[in-house]
C-alpha cells in the first residue's frame, strides 16, 4: 500500500508564511524605497529649478555690467553645494565665464536657463545636480531592508511553530503599521511594541533611514529660516505686491518705516497701494507700468504717507515677476526710507543758493559803489557851479530857467548815486538811538498825504517796542521805499500795514536764515494785498536796477536800496509773497539797550544860508571840487587858503600867521589821507577844527559806513547850502 503523499500543514504554513512575510516585506521595503526614492527626486528636482531660477536673477546684473568678477564669485559659491555637479555660465555670444564639473558618473538633474535683462538675452546658465547622494541612501535603505527581510525569514524557519501559533499576527500588523508611518512622513519606529529580537534589525534599519530623513528635513528648515531671518531684521523694507495694488508679503522694516505696528497690520490696512500709500498715485502708476514692461527699477523716488499721515521720501528698487506668457504677476523688491538724505540734501541747495545770492549782492555793491564815488565827483561841479550861476540870474532871464533844468537833472544823477551807495553799503550814516514806533508815528501822517485814497493802511505798533541804533533818515527811506513799492503792488487799491514789535530769534529760526544771528530784534514788517510776485522774481527783487515796471516808471533801486540799509544797520530782511496773495517785507534791526536820548523827529535844516568870515583851510585833489568849494566858501564870506595836496596844506598852514579855524578836507588824497594831516596839524594849531568831505565812506573815519563819534563829515556832491551849514556847525560846536 503506497502512502499518499500529503502537504505538510507546519510547512504549508511555514511556506505560505514566509511566503507571505517576504511578500509583505518585499512590498514595504520596495513601497518604502520607491516613495524615498520617488519623494528624494521630485526634492531634486525643485532644488534645481530653484538654484536656476536664483542664478538667473543674481547673475542679471553683472552680466549686463559684464562683471566677470562677481560672476565668478557667484558661481564659485553655488558649487560650493557638494549637490552642484557641473555648473556653466556663458554670455549671449557662446562665451564662457566660469564652467564646472565634478568626475561622477551618477545620474544628473540638470537644468538650463536663458538670463535676460529686460527682455534682453545676455546668456545662459546650465546647472546639474548629482544623485549619487540620494542614490546611495536608498541603496543602504534598501540593503538594509533585505537583510531585514533575510533574518526574518531565518527566524521564521526556525520557530515556525511558536511563531505561526501564537506570535506572529502582532509582528506583522506592526510592521505594516511601520511601513503605513514610513509612507505617511513620520519616521520614528520607536513608537512601535516590538515583542521579538528578530524584528529589531528591521526596526533599527527603519529608525536609521528615518533618522537620515530627518536630518535632511532639519536642514532644510535651518535653512528656511536662515532667509527667514535675513528678511525679518533687515533694515530696509522688504515686500511682495500685486499689480492690483495688495500687499502679498512684508517684512517688519516695511511697517516701520511706514508707521504701522506690524507687518500684518498694513497688510490688512492697504487694500490700494497707489491710493494709500502714494502721495501722487500717478506715479504708482508709472512704477507698474515698468514692471509690466519687464523692466527692473532701481532708486524711484516717491513721497509715501505713513499710517499718521505723516509723509516721507522712500526709494524703491524692484523687479518684475512675470508668467510664462509675459504678464506681470507680482512685484518684489526693497523699500529705503530716504527722508532724512533729502533734508539734508534740501538744507544744502537752499544754503548754496542763499551763499551765492549773498556773494552775488557784494560783488555788485562794489561794483555799484566804485561807479557812485567816481560819479559824486564828477556831479560836485556840476551842481555846485549850477548853483551858483543860478542864484546869478534874476527870475525872469530864461538863462536861469535853462539852468535849472541842468540842476534838475544833475539832481536826480545824485539821487541815484546816492541809492547806488545805499545798496553797497558805503553811505554814510550817523547811529542813534532811536524809538522806532515814534518815528513810524511822525511818518504815518506824511505817508497818508503820499499814498492814494484808494488804498487803507493800516499801523499795528507794539505797545513796549525796544530801541535801536539806527540813522533815523535811512529808517524813514526804508518806510518810504517799501510803501511806495506796495502801492504800486494795488493798483486797484487794497490795504498797506506796517507792523512794529520786539522779537527774538533763536537757533531754530537762524540756522535756515544764516544771515542774521540770534539775538534780540526789531521787526518792522511792511505787507500789501496786492499782486503778490512769483518764486523767479523774489530771486531778483533786491537786484540793483531789477524792476518789473514798464520802461520810464521805476529805476529798479528802491528795493536795493532798502537791501543796503539794512545790512548796514546789521540787521537782516526777508520777503514771502504769493501770486494774487499780496506780499510782506519783513526787517530785523538789532534791539540796543543803550541809554540816551530817544531821537524821535529829524530836525531839517534851516532854509537860509550860513556866512562867516573865519579862515579856512581847503585840501582837496580834484581840481574841479576843488575850486567850486573855494567859490562857494569866498561867496560866503570866509578866508579861504587852497591846497591841492596834504604836502602842500602843511607847507601853506605853516606860513599863514593868522589863526585857522577849520580843515575842510577830502578823506581819500595820495600819500596821506585826511584824518592823519588833521592829526598832523593838530600839533601846531590845537584849536583846529575840521570837516572831512567823501564820495565814499571809508574806514579812516567810519567803521562800515558809521561815522565816527565826534567826527563831522559832508557827503559829495553838496549844495551851497549844505555846505554853508555844515561849516557853521562845526565852527560853532
Amino acid at each position: 500500500m503506497m502512502t499518499q503523499n500529503k502537504r505538510s500543514i507546519s510547512r504549508a504554513l511555514t511556506v505560505t508564511l514566509i511566503s507571505t512575510v517576504v511578500a509583505v516585506s518585499v512590498i514595504t521595503v520596495t513601497l518604502i524605497y520607491h516613495t524615498i526614492s520617488q519623494r528624494a527626486k521630485a526634492q531634486l528636482e525643485e532644488k534645481a529649478d530653484e538654484y536656476i531660477i536664483s542664478l538667473a536673477g543674481v547673475l542679471e546684473i553683472p552680466l549686463w555690467d559684464l562683471d566677470e568678477r562677481n560672476i565668478i564669485r557667484t558661481g564659485q559659491a553655488f558649487t560650493q553645494n557638494e549637490l552642484v555637479e557641473m555648473l556653466k555660465i556663458t554670455n549671449s555670444m557662446g562665451d564662457v565665464y566660469f564652467d564646472f564639473k565634478r568626475e561622477s558618473q551618477a545620474p544628473l538633474v540638470s537644468r538650463t536657463r536663458k538670463i535676460l535683462h529686460e527682455g534682453q538675452f545676455l546668456g545662459n546658465v546650465e546647472i546639474s545636480l548629482t544623485t549619487k547622494y540620494d542614490t546611495e541612501i536608498n541603496r543602504q535603505l534598501l540593503l538594509s531592508g533585505m537583510g531585514t527581510l533575510s533574518v526574518v525569514i531565518l527566524v521564521l524557519v526556525v520557530a515556525t511553530g511558536f511563531l505561526l501559533r501564537m506570535l506572529l499576527n502582532k509582528p506583522l500588523d506592526c510592521l505594516a503599521e511601520i511601513a503605513n508611518a514610513y509612507a505617511s512622513g513620520r519616521y520614528d519606529p520607536s513608537g512601535y511594541d516590538m515583542l521579538f529580537l528578530e524584528f529589531q534589525p528591521l526596526v533599527g534599519a527603519l529608525a536609521e533611514m528615518g533618522d537620515k530623513i530627518t536630518s535632511q528635513m532639519t536642514e532644510l528648515r535651518n535653512a528656511e529660516k536662515k532667509y527667514r531671518g535675513i528678511f525679518e531684521n533687515a533694515v530696509e523694507g522688504i515686500f511682495q505686491s500685486i499689480p492690483e495694488g495688495r500687499f502679498l508679503n512684508v517684512n517688519p522694516s516695511m511697517a516701520r518705516i511706514l508707521g504701522y505696528d506690524s507687518a500684518e497690520e498694513l497688510i490688512e490696512n492697504i487694500a490700494d497701494i497707489g491710493q494709500q500709500l502714494y502721495v501722487n498715485p500717478g506715479q504708482r502708476e508709472t512704477f507698474i507700468q515698468q514692471m509690466r514692461d519687464g523692466k527692473t527699477v532701481s532708486g524711484f523716488h516717491v513721497q509715501m504717507y505713513c499710517k499718521n499721515r505723516r509723509i516721507v521720501w522712500v526709494s524703491l528698487h524692484a523687479r518684475p515677476v512675470l508668467n510664462e506668457n509675459g504678464q506681470l504677476l507680482l512685484t518684489e523688491g526693497i523699500l529705503e526710507d530716504i527722508t532724512e538724505p533729502k533734508r539734508v540734501e534740501a538744507e544744502r541747495i537752499k544754503l548754496e543758493d542763499q551763499l551765492r545770492q549773498s556773494q552775488k549782492m557784494e560783488t555788485v555793491g562794489l561794483l555799484a559803489g566804485g561807479i557812485a564815488h567816481d560819479f559824486n565827483n564828477l556831479l560836485t561841479p556840476i551842481l555846485g557851479y549850477c548853483e551858483l550861476l543860478i542864484a546869478g540870474f534874476p527870475e525872469e532871464d530864461p538863462r536861469r530857467q535853462k539852468l535849472q533844468h541842468v540842476w534838475q537833472a544833475a539832481e536826480r544823477a545824485k539821487d541815484l548815486t546816492h541809492r547806488l551807495l545805499a545798496f553797497s553799503r558805503k553811505q554814510m550814516i550817523e547811529l542813534k538811538t532811536v524809538d522806532l514806533g515814534a518815528l513810524i508815528r511822525q511818518f504815518e501822517s506824511m505817508l497818508r498825504r503820499t499814498i492814494r485814497e484808494s488804498i487803507h493802511i493800516e499801523v499795528r505798533i507794539s505797545p513796549s517796542i525796544g530801541l535801536v541804533r539806527a540813522d533815523a533818515r535811512q529808517i524813514e527811506q526804508i518806510l518810504i521805499n517799501l510803501s511806495i513799492n506796495a502801492q504800486d503792488a494795488m493798483p486797484e487799491g487794497g490795504t498797506l500795514t506796517i507792523e512794529a514789535a520786539d522779537i527774538d530769534l533763536d537757533e531754530s529760526y537762524t540756522s535756515s536764515h544764516p544771515e542774521i544771528a540770534p539775538g534780540a530784534y526789531v521787526m518792522l514788517a511792511i505787507s500789501d494785498t496786492g499782486v503778490g510776485m512769483d518764486e523767479e522774481t523774489m530771486e531778483h527783487i533786491f537786484d540793483p536796477f531789477f524792476t518789473t515796471k514798464e520802461l520810464g516808471r521805476g529805476t529798479g533801486l528802491g528795493l536795493s536800496t532798502v537791501y543796503g540799509i539794512v545790512k548796514q544797520h546789521g540787521g537782516s530782511i526777508s520777503v514771502y509773497s504769493e501770486k494774487n496773495q499780496g506780499s510782506i517785507f519783513k526787517t530785523f534791526l538789532p534791539r540796543t539797550v543803550t541809554e540816551g536820548a530817544m531821537i524821535e523827529a529829524i530836525e531839517p535844516l534851516p532854509d537860509e544860508l550860513a556866512h562867516g568870515d573865519e579862515t579856512i583851510l581847503l585840501v582837496e585833489d580834484n581840481e574841479m571840487v576843488r575850486m567850486l568849494a573855494c567859490t562857494m566858501l569866498q561867496s560866503l564870506g570866509y578866508q579861504v587858503i587852497v591846497a591841492e595836496n596834504p604836502d602842500q596844506c602843511t607847507k601853506l598852514a605853516g606860513e599863514h600867521k593868522s589863526p585857522i579855524s577849520l580843515l575842510l578836507t577830502d578823506v581819500v588824497m595820495p600819500g596821506m589821507n585826511g584824518r592823519d594831516l588833521f592829526d598832523r596839524l593838530r600839533l601846531s594849531l590845537p584849536d583846529l577844527k575840521v570837516l572831512f568831505m567823501s564820495g565814499y565812506t571809508s574806514n579812516v573815519i567810519m567803521h562800515h559806513g558809521v561815522v565816527d563819534e565826534g567826527m563831522h563829515f559832508i557827503q559829495k556832491p553838496f549844495s551851497m547850502h549844505t555846505l554853508s551849514q555844515k561849516v557853521r556847525h562845526v565852527l560853532v560846536s
